[in-house]
C-alpha cells in the first residue's frame, strides 16, 4: 500500500491569506528575489488555483495516477495565531468528515487543534477522534506556542490514551509565523514525558536534518517524514541526499509525504512519487525493498491500525 501521510484538503477557505502570501514571498525568493508586482499577482493567481479541490476530485485523481491508495488529510489550527482563515474550526472540521465520509477508503484525516484554546483544544481533538473518526493530531507550533510545553499535555495524554499517532511541523514556515517553535528539541520534553505516544516530525528527513534523525535514532517513539523533499532538494542531488538519509539507520522511522498542494506548483502526486520510485526500480538507492516498501506505507499503516490492501 502506498500512503502519503502528509497532505491537505485544498481549499482556500482553511488558510489565512497571510499563509498564501507568505507561501508565495518564498517562491519568490527561491526563484530570484525580484519579481514585479504583476508577476507576484500572475504567481498567487496560480497558487490559488492549485488551492482550488474542494471535493478531492483532482487529488484523487491524481492519487489513482500514481497508484496512492490513501492519503492522510492534515488540519491546521490558526484560529490563535492572529492571522484567522475565513473558515471557523468546527466548519473546517465538519469539511474534513464529509471527505472521509464520501471516500472512507481514500482518505485519512489528523484533527489539527491549537492547545492555546485550553478546554476547547480537548473537546475538538475528542470529537473528531469520536465523532468523526480522525486518526491522529496535526499541531503546528510556529502559530506560536511551544510542542513541549505544559499547555500541550492533555492533547498528549488523550492521544497516548487512544493510540493517535501526533504529527508535529518541523523547520521554517511562512515569514509571519515564529521558526523558534519549530526545531526537533523543542518538542524533546514532550517525547520524554509521554514515552508511549508516538511522535510524527514533519520535514524532519528534511528539515533540522542532524537533530532530527538524532532524534528519531534516540527515542523510540519519534518518526520522521520526508514531505518537502520535493523541493528542498534538487534533482541532480535527490539521490544522493536520499542515499545519504538511508544511510542514517532510521529507514524504520522514515514515512513517505508530499505536503500536498502546497508544491503543487512544481508537479502533481504521480512527478513526486516518482522521484522516489524511478531511482528504487533503477537500483539507485541503497536501501533494501522491504525497507522501501515500509517507508512508501506500511510504516504508517501500523502507527495508524490502517489495514494494508
Amino acid at each position: 500500500m502506498i500512503v502519503d501521510c502528509h497532505a491537505h484538503l485544498a481549499n482556500p477557505g482553511f488558510f489565512p491569506s497571510e499563509f498564501i502570501d507568505g507561501i508565495i514571498d518564498n517562491l519568490i525568493t527561491t526563484i530570484d528575489g525580484s519579481v514585479s508586482t504583476h508577476r507576484r499577482a500572475a504567481l498567487r493567481r496560480s497558487y490559488l488555483e492549485a488551492f482550488e479541490d474542494r471535493d478531492c476530485d483532482g487529488l484523487l485523481r491524481e492519487m489513482d495516477e500514481a497508484g496512492i491508495e490513501r492519503v492522510c488529510l492534515l488540519i491546521i489550527d490558526f484560529e490563535e495565531s492572529g492571522f484567522r482563515p475565513k473558515l471557523d474550526l468546527a466548519t473546517i472540521f465538519e469539511e474534513h468528515s464529509r471527505i472521509v465520509l464520501a471516500h472512507p477508503d481514500r482518505f485519512v484525516v489528523f484533527a489539527g487543534v491549537d492547545p492555546r484554546k485550553g478546554p476547547k483544544a480537548l473537546e475538538f481533538l475528542r470529537r473528531g477522534h469520536a465523532d468523526f473518526g480522525f486518526q491522529g493530531l496535526k499541531l503546528y507550533p510556529p502559530c506560536g506556542f511551544m510542542p513541549g510545553s505544559d499547555i500541550v499535555e492533555p492533547l498528549y495524554e488523550y492521544c497516548t490514551k487512544f493510540n493517535l499517532p501526533i504529527l508535529v511541523h518541523i523547520g521554517p514556515t511562512v515569514p509571519c509565523f515564529g521558526f523558534e517553535y519549530s526545531t526537533p528539541y523543542a518538542l524533546e520534553p514532550a517525547v520524554r514525558r509521554f514515552p508511549h505516544a508516538t511522535f510524527i516530525l514533519a520535514h524532519g528527513a528534511v528539515k533540522h536534518i542532524e537533530d532530527s534523525i538524532s532524534m528519531a535514532r534516540y527515542r523510540p517513539n519519534v518518526y520522521l517524514d520526508l514531505s518537502g523533499y520535493q523541493v528542498e532538494y534538487g534533482r541532480e542531488t535527490l539521490v544522493d541526499k536520499l542515499n545519504e538519509l538511508f544511510e542514517k539507520r532510521v529507514n524504520h522511522k522514515l514515512l513517505w509525504g508530499t505536503d500536498w498542494p502546497i508544491f503543487r506548483m512544481f508537479g502533481g502526486q504521480k512527478t513526486f512519487l516518482s522521484l522516489l520510485t524511478q531511482p528504487f526500480n533503477e537500483g539507485k538507492l541503497a536501501i533494501a525493498p522491504s525497507e522501501f516498501h515500509a517507508i512508501m506505507g506500511t510504516t504508517f499503516c501500523n502507527l495508524t491500525g490502517i489495514q494494508p490492501a
